[in-house]
Formats: C-alpha cells, structure tokens, sequence
C-alpha cells in the first residue's frame, strides 16, 4: 500500500489478491516507481539494511500476493513485469544496495538456478560485494551491491560491537567466509 497507493492483502504487494493458485497472476497495481518511470524516465534505487528481496526494498518494483517469492521478486526488479498486457517497464534499479545474497548466487535460492550477478552485469550494472569494490565501481553505470548474505550487519555491529561480524559465514560470494569489508 505504501508503494502503490492501493491497500491490499497481507503478505501481497502490487497486485489486488485473487485466490487462484499461481501467486503472480493477480491484476496489477502501478508501483510509485512505475509511475515515476512512465511519467518522467527518471533514475531509481533501493538501498536497505534489509535483504534486497525483503517487502521493504523489493515493493517497489515487485508484484505478487506471496511476498516470500524472493527469487521471481529479484527477477522482477532486474526484468519488469511480464504481463499479458501494456505494462510500464520500470528498466531496473539505477541504484541496488542490501544485502541477501543468496538470491543472486547461481543455485537453489536463486530463481531458476540463474547467477544474478551474472544477469545484472549483462545489462550494463557495476556488481560490488563490498565497500571496496563498491569505491571503485564506475559511477557513470548502473549499480548492483550486494554486500552479505541475509540482512546487513547493522550500526552496532560494524562500529562498536565488531566481534559480533566474526563467523557469520555471510560472504556475498557463497562463500563459507565472513563479510568483513
């Protein structure tokens, strides 16, 4: 409702909720993105301490009534809605940031098994896994962060309780390591 201006179900998000069993057949309601984009071509991001396909961040490109559809959610954001009708392509996010990695690694969290770092790249997106690489991403092209596994290490934790980043086994890569950077 935030994103759309339309209140709707509990755990939906840019669709009104019908009760068929595919939980993407829905009609569609125009996100505050997708109407930004129709009218003004303008950039748009998200950037959260969330997990990138957490309701928060993902709403506003995302169209489902199961918002636990984390992979096709992803998928949503990179590629837009696909609909058996005219449907504003919102084009991606210029700017992605947060966390969940999980959803972008080639495997099973990821949907259809796809590398979505591998998929933002092949549409001209900068892919960084930390602060590092981030610093060095060319600020001219789209962007994709993508910093930890799950949610980000909040304020606490990265400035005054640092002991608590050690073995979270969070590494944006899949890795078995720690997001330290």
């Amino acid at each position: 409702a935030l994103y759309s201006g339309h209140k709707s179900t509990v755990n939906a998000m840019g669709v009104h909720a019908d009760s068929s069993p595919d939980p993407f057949d829905d009609p569609k309601v125009e996100t505050i993105v997708e109407i930004f984009k129709r009218i003004t071509k303008g950039a748009w991001g998200a950037v959260s301490t969330a997990f990138l396909a957490d309701a928060t961040p993902i709403a506003l490109s995302g169209h489902t009534r199961r918002r636990g559809e984390y992979g096709p959610l992803i998928d949503q954001a990179l590629n837009s809605v696909k609909a058996n009708y005219s449907w504003t392509n919102h084009g991606g996010p210029d700017v992605f940031f947060g966390g969940g990695a999980e959803q972008f690694f080639a495997g099973k969290g990821s949907y259809q098994g796809k590398d979505y770092y591998q998929e933002f790249a092949k549409k001209g997106y900068t892919v960084s896994w930390n602060k590092t690489a981030l610093a060095a991403a060319d600020p001219s092209k789209k962007a994709l962060g993508v910093f930890c596994k799950s949610n980000l290490p909040v304020w606490l934790d990265r400035n005054v309780y640092k002991d608590n980043l050690k073995n979270l086994k969070n590494d944006p890569s899949g890795g078995s390591g720690d997001a330290a950077d």
